[in-house]
């Protein structure tokens, strides 16, 4: 069991160096400040276990079991956090007017509140089952907390670049498309998935583009992130005119290309020309070419 655990963190670590090491965002010094991190998640887990163990707890084994648990689950929280804001860009400024969005957030709150529901209950049931039973509900409710900590806390800070990202690009854009209710049911039914039709029939018939990324078909989408980053931009020809966005997404060890088409409105074509300037700037390391592939005088 030992070998195959040992086996699993390596291949994580594996993967995700690998999908660091292409990023966009890759650079000594940030790999530096990555190394500094983990290092020091380490040095403060082994100490404050020798610490606790070899302390006034250790005449309460159960205590110092619990009191090491919290330690590992406040500083690996702490880390993944920190972790995070190292590996990501900075989060986008917003203009003074603008309001900030919570959309992703929202989601990972709902995550929090379903664990914070399942501790409460272990909590509960240590108290109302026979003594010799309580060790089984604080085990369950301590493997969650030690599993989900760290990483609620990273989708949190994720989420909440990602909300920012999203609130600039809205309130300052390169480009904002619009479109009529005839251009948007045709897009719409493009798709032959019905559960994706019923999603982009509720999503707002408009797109914007900006400095942080792209919001289109309902979904906000970053150029670059440490585990997702744009590698191609193409415009298509063939009916509907469209802008196929490609992401290069990294996923533990797998990673894989991810497509996003963005329909463009009659009379737009002309747009192709800025947002060709803007993501070569943005994104130097993706192939962007949104004007060789259109028509003449599109």
């Amino acid at each position: 069991m030992q070998i195959v655990l040992f086996i699993v963190v390596c291949l994580l670590i594996a993967g995700g160096w690998r999908a660091w090491r292409r990023s966009p965002l890759y650079s000594g010094r940030n790999t530096l400040k990555i190394g500094v991190v983990a290092l020091s998640m380490v040095a403060l887990i082994v100490g404050a276990s020798v610490g606790l163990s070899s302390g006034p707890l250790r005449h309460s084994p159960a205590v110092a079991a619990g009191a090491v648990v919290l330690a590992i689950i406040v500083v690996s929280t702490a880390a993944s956090v920190l972790l995070v804001r190292v590996t990501d860009p900075p989060a986008a400024p917003l203009p003074s007017s603008a309001g900030t969005l919570t959309t992703h957030r929202r989601r990972v709150t709902r995550w929090l509140g379903l664990a914070g529901a399942y501790l409460l209950a272990n909590v509960l049931a240590a108290l109302l089952v026979p003594a010799a039973w309580t060790w089984l509900p604080l085990l369950l409710g301590g493997i969650v907390l030690v599993a989900c900590g760290p990483t609620l806390g990273a989708l949190y800070m994720r989420a909440r670049r990602v909300d920012l990202g999203m609130s600039a690009v809205i309130a300052d854009p390169w480009i904002h498309w619009h479109y009529s209710p005839t251009e948007w049911a045709s897009w719409v039914n493009i798709d032959r998935s019905r559960r994706r039709q019923r999603r982009l029939l509720a999503a707002p018939a408009e797109t914007y583009l900006g400095a942080a990324g792209v919001y289109c078909n309902g979904e906000f989408t970053p150029w670059t992130l440490s585990g997702a980053f744009l590698v191609e931009a193409r415009a298509l020809q063939d009916p509907p005119a469209r802008v196929q966005l490609t992401f290069q997404t990294y996923n533990g060890g797998s990673s894989r290309r991810v497509a996003m088409g963005m329909l463009i409105p009659s009379g737009r074509a002309d747009d192709l020309e800025i947002l060709q300037e803007k993501l070569r700037l943005t994104c130097p390391t993706a192939t962007v070419r949104l004007l060789d592939l259109m028509p003449d005088g599109a």
